[in-house]
């Protein structure tokens, strides 16, 4: 179990259990990734990871789902806030390419991936399987974002 606040719209996050002075809480079971994913029987192809500085956490429960070649990318936010907790954030990238992956920006108006050499600006984009990913975006179904189809 881990509290969360409960009354800061999109930057709720973890309360340490030593603070006891916050209010408006609420309390979470949490699971490991490798858990979740073994108990529903699933082969996830990408997974989003953005736990508000627990990603280190979040790697550590989930090697095993990581590493799994049919896991063909991963999202997540790494932006200095697991350092307020006491992790280093340049580990876990440096994990993430130890497990085959590489980072990109997605370039969502041309459905393009461009490759880059090291954590992003707001979230990191890790792939490990290109040609899957390119072809996804080749094939995908055109959207419509104000009146402009992409």
């Amino acid at each position: 179990m881990l509290r969360f606040t409960s009354d800061s719209d999109t930057v709720n996050h973890i309360v340490p259990q030593s603070d006891t002075a916050t209010k408006n809480t609420v309390s979470v079971n949490v699971e490991s990734l490798d858990y979740f994913v073994d108990k529903e029987n699933i082969q996830p192809a990408f997974v989003k990871i953005d736990v508000e500085g627990f990603e280190s956490d979040v790697v550590a429960g989930g090697l095993k789902t990581l590493a799994n070649p049919n896991l063909r990318g991963v999202v997540m936010e790494l932006l200095g806030i697991g350092s307020q907790y006491g992790f280093d954030e340049s580990k876990i990238h440096q994990q993430m390419l130890d497990l085959g992956f590489g980072t990109y920006e997605y370039l969502p108006f041309e459905r393009k991936l461009v490759k880059t050499n090291g954590i992003g600006a707001h979230n990191t984009l890790y792939i490990r399987d290109l040609d899957f990913v390119k072809e996804r975006l080749a094939t995908a179904e055109k959207v419509n974002v104000l009146g402009k189809v992409y």
